[in-house]
């Protein structure tokens, strides 16, 4: 009797130690789950930027970018000739 109950602490001992290094194991796994999931993001991110830089897909154009080509259009000059004129009128 006392040998089978020794038998089983030794069991139960054992599937502790299992049970802990199972969540470890788990534990592990999502961890490296969620870090494939960044680098598989930066990876796209990174060849989207490599196909928007080769022309073979369209960059969006963001509001700043929007705002930089108004401002290129419609320069301002670098020595204020532009805006004595005005004031001067």
């Amino acid at each position: 009797m006392a040998d089978d109950i020794d038998g089983w602490r030794y069991v139960m001992q054992d599937l502790q130690k299992f049970c802990a290094i199972r969540r470890v194991i788990d534990h592990v796994k999502a961890a490296n789950q969620a870090d494939k999931q960044r680098f598989q993001q930066y990876f796209n991110g990174e060849l989207i930027m490599r196909e928007v830089a080769h022309g073979r897909r369209k960059k969006k154009n963001t509001q700043a970018q929007a705002q930089n080509k108004r401002d290129f259009d419609h320069p301002v000059s670098i020595t204020g000739q532009d805006e004595l004129q005005q004031l001067s009128r």
